[in-house]
């Protein structure tokens, strides 16, 4: 037996991130005028919050102000916010710069718009949610009489752990998700009254509910609405940074950005505000808030520092492994590859490996290693299942959305590779990995149908390979003949590849998948194969329709079968001598039967058909 030896020194350096040092918490409180040194130190400088600090404000006299912050204004500065204000930054939303960035940016926006629309309909319940009394955020009154909204927020903020020691109450779903769309205009209009600080930490609030996953059925719903809250965020981060990169100190225009800007067309006091917000970002506590949520949304400002924003994609997807639910761990994937599109369209090899990582934590769900938690939260396992498609489907999409031919082959052999080995990561450390029956539909819908139809053999053997519940295998088998039906296969594949395929269907316990498969592939036969092995189908048809119990659904199936057979032959009696039953009158009888329905008016075809039954046909195989 052989055993792997670990080596942690090696696995902690890889894990290890670079870190600077912090003078002071990002979130600690205003330093009060005239005070020196910072709040977590005795320096002899102006209080800043970090090296960054002092580019970010719009004025640097220190004699008017207590505290500079980054994201703020001085705690002495008074609050103005006038409706001109919010007018001018409600267009600026409205219609951003063009520009390459931005024109990606608006695609990928459309985009995501339809593909929600239907994520929110297929999920859309009208269950409740149990939330704690001081969980403020999805109250529809904060606690605390005479406080303002955001006052009330941050003051909850300050004992996180106030609310595990409240009662608990219970809300709709329909509160949750309108609690949701006000917050969001809370977080801007917190933003227009520039404090800046109060937004991101309305906004940590809001990324915090994606960690919990306790009504399953609630969670891509949520993630709608709480990754729409991360978007304005994001986009207001933008626009801040963009302005800070066009105009200087006096907020007076200098020129800008060009249409395909790099880093090195950025000034420094745009890169400084940049950093600072990731540093700020940086600095928040919890993992999925911090790392998942906020990081990718503010992702876009990568512009601003890095000729290319691929690196940090690659980190935040191998950051992903550190979120160890599987549905919470999807739809962080979900987000990044949602940002990815904006940014870097022509990239998927970071979402392979983030699809690769995932499938280890699901392969985890097939086993059963998280039905305690499935079965609490009161679902089955394959509703849990369905939940993760529209992450599954989305990532499969961005992957194959501009791959030429060359890249299709090479994805293809990845994720076939998958079925028949593991993988090893960069420490040499072994994980199994294969392919499952709902990445790999996924896979063939997004494939050309010229692709399948030249790959139909090896495509076959995959199906026939990816026997789990995450989707049944006949869908898989369904998908594949509805695309080999839209092509011409290579004539010395038809055959080969109707064998391999047949074999296992007719193995199928379940007649109406059964019928399913064999309604598409009646089709391809018909299309590609000859009279002989249409009539071997039709008969293995009628085999299993007698062993078994035909319902109504069953019953449309062999419908449809008999309709293709009708339309494809112009002279019925053609159709009828492919329906072969030897000497066995009854089942000739069954049959004119349930033909007799089908047609207004039977006389014709049943005298030709009662000619043909007296003559001594074999049947014959041909497999």
């Amino acid at each position: 037996m052989q055993i792997n030896t670990r080596n942690y020194a090696a696995e902690a350096a890889a894990a290890t991130l670079p870190r600077e040092p912090c003078n002071g918490h990002p979130f600690s409180s205003f330093v009060a005028h005239g005070q020196k040194g910072s709040s977590s130190g005795g320096g002899k400088h102006p209080p800043t919050l970090n090296k960054f600090s002092s580019h970010e404000d719009e004025e640097s006299d220190y004699n008017k102000r207590a505290f500079d912050d980054p994201l703020g204004v001085s705690s002495l500065q008074p609050i103005i916010s006038t409706d001109g204000e919010i007018h001018r930054m409600s267009r600026s939303s409205r219609f951003p710069v063009q520009g390459t960035v931005d024109e990606q940016a608006n695609a990928a926006n459309s985009r995501w718009s339809a593909y929600k629309s239907s994520v929110m309909q297929r999920f859309t319940t009208s269950g409740t949610i149990i939330v704690s009394v001081n969980f403020n955020i999805v109250s529809k009154e904060p606690k605390g009489k005479g406080k303002s909204v955001i006052a009330a927020h941050l003051e909850e903020l300050e004992d996180p752990d106030k609310g595990a020691r409240e009662e608990v109450k219970i809300i709709s779903q329909q509160d949750y998700v309108t609690r949701l769309r006000e917050l969001n205009g809370e977080i801007t209009q917190a933003w227009l009254n520039n404090e800046r600080v109060a937004a991101l930490r309305l906004t940590v609030k809001v990324a915090k509910l994606l960690l919990d996953t306790s009504v399953p059925q609630f969670y891509p719903t949520l993630f709608v609405w709480v990754t729409d809250v991360m978007d304005t965020v994001g986009n207001l981060v933008w626009e801040r940074i963009k302005k800070k990169a066009e105009t200087d100190e006096s907020s007076n225009c200098i020129g800008s950005l060009p249409v395909n800007f790099t880093a090195d067309d950025v000034r420094q006091e745009a890169k400084d505000t940049c950093n600072n917000w990731f540093h700020k970002i940086g600095s928040i506590r919890e993992l999925l808030p911090r790392i998942r949520y906020l990081e990718i949304a503010i992702l876009r400002c990568v512009h601003f520092l890095e000729k290319s924003p691929l690196p940090t994609f690659q980190r935040l997807m191998m950051m992903a492994r550190g979120l160890g639910d599987p549905l919470a761990s999807a739809h962080v994937r979900l987000y990044l590859a949602r940002r990815g599109l904006a940014m870097i369209p022509l990239e998927s090899e970071y979402l392979v490996s983030g699809l690769k990582d995932y499938l280890v934590l699901f392969r985890r769900v097939l086993s059963g290693d998280f039905d305690k938690s499935i079965f609490i939260a009161g679902i089955q396992r394959q509703l849990h299942f369905s939940l993760v498609e529209p992450v599954i489907e989305w990532i499969m999409q961005c992957i194959f959305m501009q791959a030429d031919q060359e890249a299709i082959v090479s994805l293809v052999e990845t994720f076939n590779q998958w079925n028949y080995q593991g993988f090893q990561d960069k420490l040499g450390i072994e994980s199994e990995c294969y392919l499952v029956s709902s990445v790999l539909h996924y896979l063939l819908k997004e494939l050309p149908s010229t692709f399948v139809g030249n790959n139909a053999l090896k495509l076959s053997k995959m199906v026939k390979s990816c026997k789990d519940s995450s989707m049944s295998q006949h869908l898989n088998y369904i998908l594949l003949g509805t695309k080999l039906c839209q092509c011409n296969s290579p004539r010395e594949l038809r055959l080969l590849v109707l064998n391999d395929i047949w074999k296992v269907v007719t193995e199928f316990s379940s007649l109406l998948e059964y019928l399913a498969v064999a309604d598409v592939f009646i089709e391809y036969a018909l299309q590609c194969c000859s009279d002989n092995k249409l009539k071997v189908m039709l008969h293995d048809i009628i085999v299993h329709v007698r062993k078994s119990n035909v319902n109504d659904e069953a019953l449309s199936f062999l419908e449809s079968i008999i309709f293709k057979l009708v339309t494809y032959y112009v002279d019925l009696a053609q159709v009828l001598t492919l329906v072969d039953f030897g000497r066995d009158v009854e089942q000739h009888l069954t049959f004119l039967v349930d033909c007799r329905s089908k047609f207004a008016n039977m006389d014709p075809v049943r005298g030709h058909y009662m000619d043909c039954s007296r003559e001594d046909v074999p049947v014959v195989l041909f497999f």
